[in-house]
Formats: structure tokens, C-alpha cells, sequence
């Protein structure tokens, strides 16, 4: 009798528990529903993960995240830290992406509704950010470091390959031919004689269809090795200018430049100036006011340097514009032929 007493009670509770996430499911529900910006980014995690009772339901994550996504941009607070944690972590809809994670921790830093605390941690949020980016543009540089020597070793290895950039060479104009020389050099010191001669000949074709003085002149010093296999090559050999032309000639160069940004665009920027500039007293008293124009340096890792005045107001308005400007987070660095690089930026701090 006790055993069924106590089934029946473990019964009910069970009931009652499932009663009760129903009816929190229910409530989380009608408040999303309803525009909770909270509720909104909850219900979100509820259907990406399973939580709370609720089934995981991709349709229905995707759409409370879009929400979730439209709300933050229209400022909410709830929905601000929803989507820095997604970039930060890379889960549910969106891949871990650092400068995504950075624009949305200084729009937080931005957000009125912050208090001071909380914009210390979106600061904060930030440093640890740009530490784990330098950390990745570290590892970039070496791979990218260890991929070309890889490439330049299986060309140099190659006399087809090596043909194909002497082509690029004769090809164009701009180009010297002394450069495909130099190449042309290698390729007569490799073993491999079937395809070293394929490829030699293969330059004979291309410097005859040029047919200008300098590409026929490289042309009859190959034939002239084919048929006596002399040193003709051995005073145009240069090992270290070998590396550079390669170099020169398999690095990509198609990339658009891109200007530095500031995590979270303009507006954020410009918030960020009217938060962090403090208008001195002695000034505000005195009734000065105007834009104090800045140039500084924006380099690879996004950190600002060399921030000098080129537009004075007044000592102590450029004195205070100086300060803020030094003291800025790190920004989205410039890039120039797809590589991150140095660029100088211009700023007016208005008071």
C-alpha cells in the first residue's frame, strides 16, 4: 500500500512539474510575443539548445534570432549582450567572429541604458578581444610565413611551374625581362631533363610570339643551351632575387584596400567620443568651443599611435582631444592587398 501511495505522489509530482514548465513556456512565449526584448533572446536559446522543456526547433531558433538581432540593433540591452556572446563563442546561427564580437561590445559600451559598471565591462569585453586577435594574427602571419615557403619550394622544384611564371614575365611589359633570366637560370640546373626541356622550349614559343628584341635574345640563349648545354646562364643566377621574383609573382594582388574602422561604425564612434570627452572647466567657463582636428596612425593590431593636433582650438581643448583620442580601443585595422597594414586616419573632437 505505501509503495503505491508513494508511485502515485512521485506520479503527481511529475505532473504538477510538467504543468508548471508549461506554463513558464507559456508565459516566456506571450512575452516575446509581445516585444520583451529578454524574453525574446531566451526563447531564442530555448529552441537553438532544448532548454526549459521546450524541442529543439531550428525554424523557430532562426526566427527569434532574427529578432533577437532587430532588437539589438534598435538598442536593447538584453539583446546587445545575446548577440556579443554568439560572436564571441561562434553557436547557434552565427561563426565566432572577433570584429563582429568588438562592434557589438562597443555598442554596449554605448548603449545609455549601461551603467557606468557595466560599460568598465564592455571595455574590458573589448581588451580581451584585441588580445585574442593578436593572438590569432600571430598564428596567421606564421602559417602564412610557413604556406608560401611551402609554395616557393614545390615551384622551385617544378620547371613546368617555373616555365609558367617566366611566361607571366614576357607577358609583361612592365616587367623586366632580366627577371625571367634569372628564373630561366633555375630551370637549366634542375635534373629532371624531359620536362626541363618541355619547358624551355616552352619559353622559346613564348619569347618568339613577343617578338621583341630582348624576349628574341633570351630565346637564342636557350636554344644555344639545348643544343651545347653550356654555362650561358651561370652570370644571371641569383639565389636571393630568385625568392623575390617568385614572391613577387605568386603573391595575390587583387584584393580591394579597406580602410580602418571603429568596432560598431560612425555613430558608435562619435558616441564614444561624447561619453569619454571631458570639456574642461576653465574652457566651458571661458566659452571656447570648436573641433580640434587629430591625424594619428591606426597599425596592424588596431592599436592608435603617433596621434599628433593639425587643427588647434586651444591648449586645453587639444590637450583633452589628445587624451581621448590616445586613449581609444583598439580599432578594426586597414588592409591593403588583402594583408592588414599600418594607415594614417584623420578625426575632428568637437566641443
Amino acid at each position: 500500500m505505501m509503495k503505491q501511495v508513494n508511485l502515485l505522489v512521485l506520479v503527481l509530482f511529475i505532473a504538477m512539474g510538467t504543468q508548471s514548465v508549461f506554463a513558464q513556456n507559456k508565459k516566456l512565449l506571450k512575452a516575446a510575443q509581445n516585444g520583451n526584448t529578454e524574453a525574446i533572446a531566451n526563447l531564442a536559446s530555448c529552441y537553438y539548445r532544448g532548454l526549459d522543456g521546450f524541442e529543439k526547433n531550428e525554424e523557430q531558433a532562426n526566427y527569434w534570432a532574427n529578432k533577437a538581432l532587430e532588437a539589438a540593433n534598435a538598442g536593447a540591452l538584453d539583446c546587445q549582450f545575446w548577440i556579443l556572446g554568439r560572436y564571441l563563442h561562434g553557436d547557434y546561427f552565427v561563426e565566432k567572429d572577433l570584429y563582429k564580437a568588438k562592434r557589438w561590445a562597443m555598442k554596449l559600451f554605448t548603449n545609455r541604458e549601461m551603467s557606468n559598471e557595466e560599460r568598465s565591462i564592455a571595455l574590458k569585453v573589448n581588451e580581451d578581444i584585441d588580445k585574442e586577435i593578436n593572438k590569432q594574427l600571430e598564428q596567421e602571419a606564421q602559417y602564412e610565413e610557413e604556406e608560401l615557403r611551402r609554395k616557393i619550394n614545390e615551384i622551385m622544384k617544378d620547371p613546368l611551374k617555373m616555365s609558367e611564371l617566366v611566361v607571366q614575365i614576357i607577358e609583361n611589359k612592365d616587367l623586366p625581362v632580366s627577371r625571367a633570366e634569372i628564373l630561366v637560370s633555375h630551370i637549366v640546373k634542375m635534373d629532371n631533363s624531359a620536362e626541363k626541356n618541355q619547358a624551355l622550349k616552352k619559353i622559346i614559343k613564348e619569347c618568339q610570339k613577343m617578338g621583341t628584341e630582348q624576349e628574341l635574345i633570351l630565346s637564342a640563349k636557350i636554344q644555344e643551351y639545348l643544343i651545347e648545354r653550356g654555362n650561358i646562364f651561370e652570370g644571371a643566377q641569383n639565389e636571393v632575387w630568385l625568392e623575390k621574383i617568385i614572391i613577387e609573382l605568386i603573391t595575390e594582388k587583387e584584393f580591394a584596400d579597406k580602410m580602418p574602422e571603429f568596432p560598431g561604425g560612425p555613430e558608435v564612434l562619435y558616441q564614444y567620443l561624447s561619453w569619454k570627452r571631458q570639456y574642461p572647466q576653465e574652457a566651458e567657463e571661458l566659452g571656447i568651443q570648436g573641433t580640434v582636428v587629430l591625424d594619428f596612425d591606426i597599425e596592424k593590431d588596431g592599436s592608435i599611435t603617433n596621434a599628433k593636433v593639425v587643427k588647434s582650438v586651444h591648449p586645453l581643448l587639444d590637450k583633452e582631444a589628445l587624451r581621448v583620442v590616445s586613449a581609444m580601443p583598439h580599432w578594426i585595422p586597414g588592409k591593403r592587398d588583402g594583408k592588414r597594414v599600418r594607415m594614417k586616419y584623420r578625426l575632428g573632437v568637437r566641443f
